[in-house]
């Protein structure tokens, strides 16, 4: 995959439906949430519009879209076969979506911030090689780095359907079936796409 397309919603709904109908690449859509790190609107805002983007990809109503939602489990259609990657991201005023017609998917999103306790996250989660990176980048471009560096490792994550754990030598392994292409979807916010065909 060359270029990360996000189509902004509710703007580029026909191009999006166009893109998951033609469904040679994972769907991005990316929406405009509260500034909050409260997520319940943000979660039921995505719900809403994925139900009405879903609904003009089956054929039918959006209320009889049948996408199942439990918390802490990634968002799925309950119809055999169809689209099964749904992974959704979200932070601070920005919400996104991947969708794969042709199997898993994974989206992270992270607004840059200054942690004063990276080396030791970067440490436990993404290894010595990914710390080396990081503490060897200019100051301002740490954060940048870093939060491309975290979003990939969750974006694999969500994509093999693994839940956050330490770094291990098997885990990178694993973490290696999955292409990861990382993005800035708006200006001091970095993001990772992740995917997996499965047929």
């Amino acid at each position: 995959m060359s270029e990360v397309i996000v189509h902004h919603w509710p703007r580029d709904r026909a191009a999006a439906l166009a893109a998951l109908i033609k469904g040679d690449a994972p769907v991005l859509l990316q929406f405009a949430t509260p500034q909050t790190t409260q997520r319940d609107a943000a979660r039921a805002a995505v719900r809403d519009a994925l139900c009405v983007l879903l609904a003009d990809y089956l054929g039918c109503a959006p209320e009889a879209v049948p996408l199942v939602s439990i918390p802490g489990q990634a968002l799925r259609l309950d119809v055999p076969g169809a689209l099964p990657g749904i992974s959704v991201s979200h932070d601070a005023g920005i919400s996104l979506v991947a969708l794969n017609a042709h199997g898993a998917s994974g989206i992270d999103v992270m607004r840059l911030e200054d942690l004063p306790d990276w080396r030791e996250v970067a440490s436990d989660y993404l290894g010595a090689a990914a710390c080396r990176h990081i503490a060897a980048s200019a100051r301002q471009e740490r954060a940048q780095i870093f939060a491309a560096a975290w979003t990939r490792m969750e974006a694999r994550l969500k994509c093999l359907g693994l839940a956050l754990t330490e770094w291990t030598p098997t885990l990178e392994r694993l973490l290696e079936r999955c292409g990861a292409q990382s993005f800035m979807p708006a200006p001091g916010v970095v993001a990772t796409l992740a995917w997996r065909r499965t047929y």
